[in-house]
């Protein structure tokens, strides 16, 4: 005979509205950038083992992150760092990030803007 667990769950965080999710704290998913900004987490690579019958002894990420704001993109590394730290853990395993020399925030200055919106308008009436 087995045995058999019964559990429930509850996970408690702050809610808010859905408008406004950079006030809140989403007990399900990492929903805390303004939906004015944008941030991307793409996972571009998984890499484990070599065999279908071998459990692998380690597993290798690639992610790229883009956001729109420095505070953003704080909160967002900040998010993958505790995510990555916390599933590891709960599974016993270690883990680190390397991280790439970071990119910083493409801000478009608005005169710079029009003047290369109007190259493509020169170009098609020549």
């Amino acid at each position: 005979m087995r045995s058999f667990g019964d559990f429930k769950v509850e996970i408690n965080s702050v809610g808010g509205h859905g408008a406004f999710p950079e006030l809140a704290v989403d007990p399900i998913v990492a929903r805390n950038v303004a939906l004015s900004n944008s941030a991307v987490v793409a996972v571009g690579a998984f890499q484990s083992g070599e065999a279908g019958h071998v459990i692998a002894d380690r597993a290798l990420l690639r992610l790229s992150i883009r956001t729109t704001t420095p505070k953003d993109r704080k909160t967002v590394l900040g998010n993958v760092r505790r995510l990555i730290a916390q599933r590891s853990a709960s599974f016993g395993c270690t883990s680190q990030i390397r991280e790439g020399v970071a990119g910083a925030v493409l801000t478009n200055h608005p005169e710079e803007t029009r003047k290369a919106e109007k190259i493509p308008r020169c170009v098609r009436t020549r």
